[in-house]
């Protein structure tokens, strides 16, 4: 397994938010695929159009053969993982589209408004021993802080949007998006669901219940939630976060 660094997933009692009013997605087609894209030539032998476990993607992309130092990825890499969720499934399938676009109608006049993992003046990503890549305090930061909001978590609620996004992505990004899984539902008899940070919120690790120094917040104004400081959290210090704390929810297990 991971041990306790960079992983899959976590409930940690943000689940599951359908953000927004459910759509239709019959209504609502995801749109075609944008002729800047085309699929990762690493699957064309492979039938992954139907796939139904995400690690089918994984051993059909041989994610475990890459190197296990894995890059802390910069603002153009972020922008281009979203910018290929939102061409995928469309604005009006956008669980991010529909958060930025409720942030700028509620207008920022609002004293809570969200601030995303990229815009926060108190994280940095950095290389942790034995984990992988983590977040870290850039500052001192008080107990009661926002460090910051999940504002670019993307959704997914239809296997064929997932299965679509990994095969466009080149390799080593859609192995992160599958290393980065927050929540997953791949139970053939219940909905689909899938959801992952884009942005390096996602570099989170799992510190338990013993060693997280966050609680997760629901903004009033907006259907995102804030990590806030569990304790004073000093410079330098990571930032853990805790996988296993949704209730009632087994864990998603997929190590």
């Amino acid at each position: 397994g991971m041990g306790m660094g960079e992983s899959m997933g976590g409930m940690d009692g943000r689940n599951l938010r359908g953000r927004g009013a459910p759509i239709d997605f019959d209504e609502f087609k995801a749109p075609p695929l944008p002729e800047a894209y085309s699929y990762n030539p690493s699957l064309f032998n492979v039938d992954w159009e139907n796939f139904d476990r995400l690690e089918q993607f994984s051993n059909a992309l041989q994610c475990g053969k890459l190197p296990t130092d894995r890059p802390i990825h910069g603002v153009d890499t972020w922008h281009q993982l979203r910018q290929a969720y939102e061409d995928v499934v469309g604005t009006q399938r956008s669980s991010i589209s529909q958060v930025l676009a409720d942030v700028e109608g509620k207008g920022h006049e609002q004293p809570d408004m969200p601030v995303a993992a990229q815009d926060s003046n108190t994280l940095r990503v950095d290389h942790v021993l034995g984990k992988g890549r983590g977040l870290i305090a850039s500052k001192d930061i008080k107990k009661g802080e926002k460090m910051w909001s999940d504002v670019y978590m993307a959704e997914f609620f239809v296997r064929d949007d997932l299965n679509r996004y990994l095969a466009v992505l080149p390799t080593d990004l859609a192995c992160d998006v599958i290393l980065w899984t927050y929540n997953i539902e791949e139970d053939p008899t219940k909905d689909f669901y899938f959801s992952v940070d884009l942005d390096l919120g996602t570099f989170c690790n799992n510190g338990g219940s013993d060693h997280t120094n966050l609680v997760w917040e629901a903004n009033k104004h907006v259907d995102v939630y804030a990590a806030v400081a569990a304790r004073d959290i000093a410079a330098g210090e990571e930032v853990l976060c805790n996988y296993g704390s949704g209730a009632g929810d087994e864990d998603d297990g997929e190590e």
